[in-house]
């Protein structure tokens, strides 16, 4: 017994500890500085756009031989951009190195192609269909219903933009207002909408997209007049219940089941007279054989000593 109870301590001390170990917090990581850099870029691009650059510490672009083209960083709010000052060299291959507090010190290399000529237009706007963002079965004060539309608007950029449109920012101006704005990287097509709330007279908006390219000019498409009209006639009038709701069905006047019809094809559970627990008949608890154990144990020794 004296050698059993240490071992037993021991054993419990371990799985504590393994517990321990197991539930306690892991690192969640770190979000590194990522360049949104193509593997061939034209040889008059303007700058190297970097994104994550919370953890960005510093950054440097390197010629063929190993000499520093540039190395100033420019903020621009949710990334920073390598500025490029000069023209590159058309057939070499340039080095980006940046560090940041995540990773350490990175390196990517890129070819430089012929410089494109910049267009005029960044390219052309489409809108689609409008659609109802939701209708809540409001009203308004005039006892008119309230209701939100929208019309999606995609982007197809001039095709001499086709290697910097990743490097660049894109953003979506309605009537003069900055409604989206995708940082480098992020544009793949869609640029946002236009919404409208209802009721109201029907609108002509004027809608652009701009082209922000890094540490570069920015080009805008041309203007577009779009048209938003609410509808005289609602999905619904207003104050009325929402037919898609999901709603709880009625709660049952019938009372739950008693005695053997609960688990029907089962016998009703014996029930102990000193406590009122429930046993399933035939079954032996684990207590009860850890009890006939010790009892048998302590029998055995007693007979030893006897003799």
């Amino acid at each position: 017994m004296r050698i059993l109870l240490p071992a037993l301590l021991a054993s419990l001390t371990l799985a504590t500890t393994a517990r321990a170990e197991t539930s306690a917090p892991t690192d969640v990581g770190c979000f590194g500085a990522d360049p949104v850099l193509p593997g061939a870029v034209p040889a008059n691009v303007s700058g190297i756009p970097i994104v994550g650059n919370v953890s960005l510490v510093s950054a440097s672009l390197l010629a063929p031989d190993g000499t520093v083209v540039s190395d100033t960083l420019v903020d621009q709010g949710t990334y920073s951009v390598l500025a490029i000052d000069k023209p590159l060299t058309p057939g070499l291959t340039y080095t980006l190195r940046w560090s940041d507090s995540c990773v350490g010190l990175q390196t990517r290399s890129f070819l430089v192609t012929d410089a494109v000529a910049l267009p005029e237009s960044a390219g052309s706007l489409t809108v689609g269909p409008q659609a109802f963002d939701f209708f809540n079965g409001a009203c308004d004060a005039f006892g008119r219903p309230f209701l939100q539309l929208h019309r999606p608007v995609s982007f197809d950029a001039a095709k001499e933009l086709a290697t910097l449109i990743s490097m660049s920012r894109v953003e979506l101006v309605v009537d003069g207002e900055l409604v989206t704005r995708l940082s480098p990287g992020q544009f793949s097509g869609s640029v946002g909408r236009i919404s409208q709330s209802c009721p109201t007279e029907p609108s002509k908006r004027v809608v652009r997209a701009r082209v922000v390219l890094p540490n570069g000019p920015t080009i805008e498409s041309a203007p577009m007049n779009v048209e938003i009209t609410c509808p005289d006639t609602p999905p619904r009038p207003c104050g009325s219940p929402d037919p898609d709701a999901v709603t709880e069905p009625p709660p049952s006047e019938d009372p739950p089941p008693k005695g053997p019809e609960a688990t029907p094809g089962g016998d009703e559970p014996e029930r102990s007279a000193a406590y009122g627990c429930a046993s399933s008949r035939g079954a032996t608890g684990g207590v009860e054989l850890v009890a006939i154990a010790l009892a048998m144990g302590l029998a055995a020794r007693s007979t030893r000593r006897r003799r």
